[in-house]
């Protein structure tokens, strides 16, 4: 099938690469996401190759209702899909959905990345298109290249360096002024709109000045965005 050129940007000396693709994988329920104007986020993708089945869980999300519960009903009928588990509403207001689910093997995205040593994946799927990234080891990046072809229709393909350890949880690079100031503001309601907690109530609490609690929320506020960015593949 058509396909993306490989957009290769990664140090020779590198183990690691972070793989950005786009693909749209025909005869897959991700093609729904398309039809019912549906945002779906994989939370859990665990494959077992022995018993031929993946176990997933995946938020869903559309502005109406109506198009979640047309998702829905066609997802169960999907030959993708082996058995739902569970619909779990996080949001009713938001649109906001949790399925759980067990799916084939054979064919799947998720099964390729798991055959290709994948360390690390992250996806959102939208019109019908699955955007993903993943940190895989360099060897694997052409065969991966040629599986994802020959599966469905690459948009693109681009990578770049990655370490093992470049997708540590942010928590463990804040520091503990700054981890500390972020849950306390939280907790207290500083990020309710409207704001029920203001910073200088929390200065007198932190025995801080209010630049300096300002630095430490910033400062955590910058890691966390800056994650998000790269794990969803946002350009700064």
């Amino acid at each position: 099938m058509a396909g993306a050129a490989m957009d290769l940007r990664i140090n020779s000396g590198a183990y690691f690469a972070t793989v950005r693709f786009g693909i749209r994988h025909e005869g897959c329920w991700t093609e729904l996401t398309g039809e019912n104007t549906v945002k779906v986020h994989t939370l859990i993708s665990k494959p077992f190759k022995e018993k031929n089945c993946i176990l997933g869980v995946i938020e869903v999300k559309s502005m109406t209702l109506d198009a979640v519960k047309r998702f829905l009903h066609s997802f169960k009928r999907s030959k993708k899909i082996i058995e739902i588990l569970e619909i779990t509403p996080v949001n009713y207001q938001r649109k906001l959905f949790k399925v759980a689910f067990r799916e084939v093997y054979d064919g799947m995205v998720s099964s390729l990345l798991y055959e290709h040593s994948s360390i690390y994946q992250n996806d959102l799927i939208s019109g019908d298109v699955e955007h993903i990234t993943a940190v895989i080891p360099k060897s694997e990046v052409n065969r991966l290249y040629s599986d994802l072809s020959s599966l469905g229709t690459l948009s693109y393909y681009r990578l770049s360096n990655a370490d093992a350890g470049g997708q540590a949880p942010v928590v463990l690079d804040l520091t503990d002024a700054e981890r500390d100031a972020l849950v306390m503001a939280f907790r207290l309601g500083y990020y309710v709109i409207p704001r029920t907690f203001h910073l200088e109530d929390m200065c007198a609490m932190l025995n801080l000045s209010k630049s300096t609690l300002q630095e430490y929320l910033r400062r955590a506020e910058n890691k966390i965005l800056a994650k998000w960015m790269y794990e969803n593949s946002v350009e700064a």
